[in-house]
């Protein structure tokens, strides 16, 4: 995706829509600037270990794919980067 403003306004609704999720403790959108992945990137941190569907389903409807999901304390971490 070219635009940065579309971009940024993905992610901002794939966040929205996967905040809503109780597996969801937060989320954190990273511009390309700020991500390893020089890309616009979702940052989640989940209650348990794996991406619940509805959460999967969320960030394909807006053009996120999985890069990453592992423990980070008593917590899981998952990495969605906007293709």
């Amino acid at each position: 995706m070219t635009c940065t403003i579309s971009a940024r306004r993905s992610c901002e609704r794939a966040a929205a829509a996967c905040d809503r999720r109780q597996s969801v403790c937060s989320i954190d959108v990273l511009a390309p600037a700020q991500s390893e992945e020089n890309r616009w990137t979702l940052e989640l941190h989940l209650r348990k270990r794996g991406v619940p569907p509805a959460v999967q389903r969320a960030l394909a409807d807006h053009g996120l794919t999985l890069r990453d999901v592992s423990p980070r304390g008593t917590a899981f971490r998952a990495v969605a980067v906007l293709d």
